[in-house]
This record gives structure tokens, sequence and C-alpha cells, in this order.
């Protein structure tokens, strides 16, 4: 690793396909990265020697530190200071805006991975592949269902699978298995470790509403053994509309006891003229010399990566989780009601009938 690293801004056509210009060495970045589809940001500080760059608004920015590509996205702000004239800039990538779009269709007798071959097919993202999900589902239902509610739904019920999207939107979504992407050997002087043992994002009972079947809504619950604390406040109520099956509901049930029953630590470690290698999502193991201060075994996942390069210096601040989502939090796609449209609603709900008290009206009634 070079005590100056190189810092390397490159600069696109808004459709990112024809390169205008680059420049070394800029004054200050900061690069914040979140995993899954949670959005990438970017602080960008010039030199006055740099201020003719096509930094328009729509342009693409990538940022390379020392080979490694660490940001892709598109300039959304652009500043000159009117005090020291330092060209700055802002750009971010948010899959969530770029990629939202509904899912609908019934797929029934097929895996996780089968069907989410079949709901990215015209959602603008490139599926990885890779692994195969072997446990096959009776029904699973999605009508105008969010795109990445359902890539996040499929994760669980195939036994609570890690999933990303780059800033190339490629998608990614593995098993929580084998041996972690990044092993950090941590040293007392260069690096710094904050992580706390935590119970936020845990519940105790978790309610589940599922969709429409015959009239009614499939619901049930979820109780969490093998938890000492009691709190009334621990219920959680999630919406997965999808889930219409007893099978399907079991999967869920075992992904969010899972989930909940882990020892669960969050927080950050620094780390001084390293990390840019290291990305978000990834599953790192961690040894500290001398300082046995956690499980030995413990896998994080790093929930959000930050680099800092200023007056010549990197320091990257990786914000570590334990646990399998792969959201800000684990319910976080499921906490709010995705209502179905009304096509859907009106075709589960039953026979029309017709409120015989409106036929005194001048209202016209044609023949259905």
């Amino acid at each position: 690793m070079s005590a100056k690293p190189e810092i390397t801004a490159r600069f696109f056509t808004p459709e990112g396909n024809q390169n205008l210009a680059s420049t070394r060495n800029p004054r200050k970045c900061i690069i914040k990265s979140g995993y899954g589809a949670m959005n990438r940001r970017c602080w960008l500080e010039f030199y006055n020697s740099d201020l003719n760059l096509p930094v328009s608004l729509g342009n693409i920015l990538e940022l390379w530190i020392n080979g490694m590509r660490c940001f892709r996205g598109r300039i959304a702000q652009r500043r000159i200071d009117s005090i020291d004239d330092y060209l700055s800039i802002y750009a971010e990538w948010d899959p969530e805006r770029a990629h939202n779009i509904p899912i609908g269709g019934i797929f029934e007798n097929q895996t996780a991975t089968e069907i989410l071959n079949q709901i990215l097919t015209s959602s603008g993202l490139v599926y990885a592949g890779g692994f195969s999900h072997d446990i096959r589902f009776s029904r699973l239902e999605f009508a105008e269902y969010p795109l990445f509610s359902a890539i996040d739904l499929l994760a669980k019920l195939a036994g609570n699978w890690l999933w990303g999207v780059s800033d190339d939107s490629i998608l990614t979504f593995k098993p929580p298995t084998g041996n972690p992407e990044q092993i950090l050997y941590l040293r007392e002087d260069l690096s710094v470790v904050n992580l706390w043992e935590t119970y936020t994002d845990i519940a105790l009972h978790v309610l589940v509403h599922g969709g429409v079947v015959s009239g009614s809504t499939y619901e049930n619950w979820i109780e969490i053994p093998e938890r000492e604390y009691s709190a009334e406040e621990d219920l959680a109520r999630i919406y997965a509309r999808p889930i219409t099956t007893p099978d399907v509901f079991s999967a869920l049930r075992r992904a969010v006891i899972e989930q909940m029953t882990g020892a669960h630590y969050e927080h950050y470690v620094e780390l001084s003229g390293a990390g840019e290698t290291i990305q978000p999502g990834d599953r790192v193991r961690m040894q500290v010399e001398n300082v046995p201060i956690f499980p030995k075994e413990q896998i994080f996942r790093v929930l959000m990566r930050e680099i800092t390069y200023a007056h010549e210096n990197l320091q990257t601040q990786l914000h570590l989780v334990t646990g399998f989502s792969s959201a800000p939090t684990y319910f976080y796609y499921l906490k709010s009601d995705r209502k179905m449209i009304l096509p859907y609603m009106g075709g589960k709900v039953g026979a029309f009938q017709l409120d015989i008290s409106a036929l005194d009206t001048a209202a016209h009634l044609d023949a259905a």
C-alpha cells in the first residue's frame, strides 16, 4: 500500500459511453457507499487548476483509488466556492430510484433463484448468477410489488441469502455461508475498533400479514424462542403480501428466527491508508494482534464503506453489522404495507353484488 494513494477522477457523458476528461489527486474526497440497494454518494473537491473540468450536471463521475474503482455515479450538484474558488461537486448512485419498477406474476413450484431470473427480465438489473437455490415454493404472487422488496423477500425465503447491487447495476444473490470475502489483520497503532453488542432491530413476536386467500388475509405469528429479554414493545408487524401458503410462511419463519436469535454487533472499524479494496456488502473476519476483543470466528458484514481522502492521506471507516440483512434494517422492506392494486383485490374478495338502494337514482346502468 502506497503511503500517498493515487486518486484519479474520470468524467463521462450522461450515457456513460464517452470519456470526457480525467484528473489526478484532487484536493479532497469523501465516498459513502452502502450495501444492498442503499445509495452511494461522493463529495469531491478540486484545486484551482481543475476549474475547467467537464463537471456539468448529469455527467458520470468515476473515482479510482490505487487502481480500484471505488465510485461510479451521476453528478447531481456543482459548486464554486466564493471564498477559495475551489470547484466542488456531489455525485450519487441510487439503485432504488434507478430501478423503481413494480413486479407482477404468479410463480408456482419454483425456487427463489428461478423466480429471481424471471422478475429481473425487464428490471434493468443484470443478475450475476453463480448460485442456485434448491427448495421449491408452492406459490408466490407478486401484484405491483416493488422490485427490491421482491428481491429482499426472496433472499429471506431462500434462507437469509445476501444480495446487493453494484454501481454497474449488477445484482449478486448468494448464500450466507462459506469463507468471508475479506480477512482484516488489524494493528493497534493503525486501526480503531468500535463494536457494540446490540439489541437493535430485535423482536420477540412478529405478526406477518400475507396476501389475500378466499376473501381474507393470510396472517400468522412468528414467536422467537431462546431470548432472555421480554418487553411489550418487542412486537414487529410486517407485510409480506406475496405469501399465501403455509410452506412459504414456514420459510420466512425460519429466516426470521435465525436472524433474531443470533448475537448482534454493530458500529465501525477505522483503517489508515487502506480499505479501498473492501466492497460494501463484503463479509469480513477480523484479527487484532494481541487483543482478543471479540469471538475469533465472528463474521461481520460491511453495511457501509466510508472513504476520506484529504491532505494526501487516506482513511477508511467500515460500518459493520452482523446478521443476515441486506438493507438498513432486517424488516426495512417489510415494515410498510404494500397495498394491492384494485384489480387484484377485486378478484380476491368474491362476487360483485349490486346495492339496490341506488336504483332510485338517475344514474344510467350499462349491461356488463
